[in-house]
């Protein structure tokens, strides 16, 4: 049985894309320990390779999680 790791989509951290495109949306995809999203354990920004929706199960820091996934966090 794999422990979990929740996941979702939150605005990008980006500073250049946020200074040069404002208006962009590509959200990064967040890992956190927790249900409630306040041990972050990883993040994969907007323009690499991240974990999706069909994912089941990711690697990360060389240990395989159960993906949960959580809706997204929309922009403020």
């Amino acid at each position: 049985m794999l422990l979990p790791l929740y996941l979702r989509r939150e605005p990008t951290t980006d500073p250049v894309l946020r200074k040069y495109a404002p208006d962009a949306r590509r959200p990064d995809v967040v890992a956190y320990r927790d249900a409630e999203c306040t041990r972050p354990a990883g993040r994969w920004p907007w323009h690499y390779k991240r974990p999706d929706r069909r994912n089941r199960s990711i690697v990360l820091n060389c240990y395989r999680w159960r993906a949960v996934w959580l809706p997204p966090l929309l922009e403020a």
